[in-house]
């Protein structure tokens, strides 16, 4: 396997439309949505403390300093 090149992942449907309502400041999560684009791509669990990451629909994601991560969905039977 190359190297992983950040242009080799495809634009996802959930990082054109956040998981929450727009509003103003979006345009500082270009660069958070580009990490969320490389995690959903390589099935990758973030390590961040940065709270903006819950935005992004079915981005798993941990903080390393509380141990905290995205809310767990109940599976339905």
């Amino acid at each position: 396997m190359g190297p992983f090149l950040p242009h080799d992942v495809p634009c996802r449907g959930a990082l054109r439309s956040p998981a929450h309502s727009p509003g103003p400041g979006l345009e500082d999560l270009v660069t958070d949505a580009q990490i969320a684009a490389v995690a959903l791509e390589q099935n990758a669990v973030v390590h961040t403390a940065d709270a903006d990451f819950i935005r992004f629909a079915g981005l798993r994601w941990l903080n390393p300093l509380t141990g905290a991560g995205p809310p767990r969905q109940r599976r339905r039977r």
